[in-house]
């Protein structure tokens, strides 16, 4: 393990306690999607969720990372892919975009990382100011998400069915707040 994997574990596991808060993927608002950009930036991907998500109502923010110094993607107030030149010296996106990104609140996150190895986008997820965060499975301690799937092995790079799966789970768990007569 690298000296930055354990900052980073050193950092996590000395946080304030944060208290999730779950609703039910109905009635939430904004969603806040962090993702793996593919070389050429394109978002095909990203860009129909967003579409998906966005028809059913919701206010959708995306922010990524691409192992390139400089992303040819420009950045807008709702959809950033942040390069190596945007990371300080622990791999942490650089203090404005932790500003940036902690001065939005977002009902939920869906963290849409495949590979646990990208650091950049487990900060993204730890310092997002988000009532609750969802994501892979099969992470090792510690952990940053509230709610996470398990994905078995063939499927386990798949972010299009990380986020189905996601989707339809949160959309069928009911929220403690959900005033529902049965």
């Amino acid at each position: 393990m690298n000296l930055r994997k354990l900052i980073f574990k050193y950092i996590v596991k000395h946080r304030e306690q944060r208290s999730a808060t779950f609703k039910n993927f109905d009635s939430v608002k904004n969603i806040l999607i962090i993702f793996e950009s593919d070389l050429t930036e394109r978002h095909l991907q990203i860009n129909q969720l967003i579409k998906e998500l966005n028809s059913k109502g919701k206010f959708v923010s995306a922010w990524g990372y691409i192992e390139r110094k400089h992303p040819i993607t420009m950045i807008m107030r709702d959809f950033r892919v942040l390069g190596r030149a945007n990371l300080d010296i622990l791999n942490r996106p650089n203090k404005k975009m932790r500003e940036d990104l902690q001065k939005m609140h977002f009902d939920m996150l869906i963290d849409l990382t495949t590979n646990p190895d990208i650091l950049p986008l487990r900060y993204l997820t730890f310092y997002a100011n988000a009532d609750f965060k969802a994501g892979k499975g099969n992470y090792e301690e510690p952990y940053i998400h509230d709610f996470m799937i398990d994905m078995p092995e063939e499927t386990a790079n798949d972010s299009s069915r990380l986020f189905d799966q996601i989707i339809r789970y949160t959309s069928i768990i009911k929220s403690p707040t959900d005033n529902t007569k049965e």
